[in-house]
């Protein structure tokens, strides 16, 4: 049997996405003053982005809910909840 990659293995993750609720807001009049910006660098499937305004843009639709931008934001720019019921990542296979 083949050793799965963490490319392999996130590639086979499957998400239901509720788009009538994300579960992680951000507020932008306090994303755009942070220097640090972490959860752009540190979101491992890389749903933060900054756009040429200096604005913080978030896609929820791919996010693992692994909470790590959660843990690195110390400035309290995120509302951040687990999705609703069903939602979100809901099965990995591998």
């Amino acid at each position: 049997m083949k050793k799965l990659t963490i490319e392999d293995k996130v590639g086979l993750t499957k998400f239901k996405v509720d788009t009538g609720k994300p579960h992680i807001k951000i507020k932008p009049e306090i994303c755009k003053n942070c220097a640090e910006k972490y959860c752009v660098t540190i979101c491992p499937v890389e749903n933060y982005k900054v756009d040429e305004n200096g604005n913080v843009i978030f896609a929820f639709e791919g996010c693992f809910e692994c909470g790590t931008c959660r843990i690195v934001c110390d400035k309290c720019g995120l509302e951040w909840d687990y999705p609703l019921g069903g939602y979100g990542v809901c099965f990995r296979e591998g």
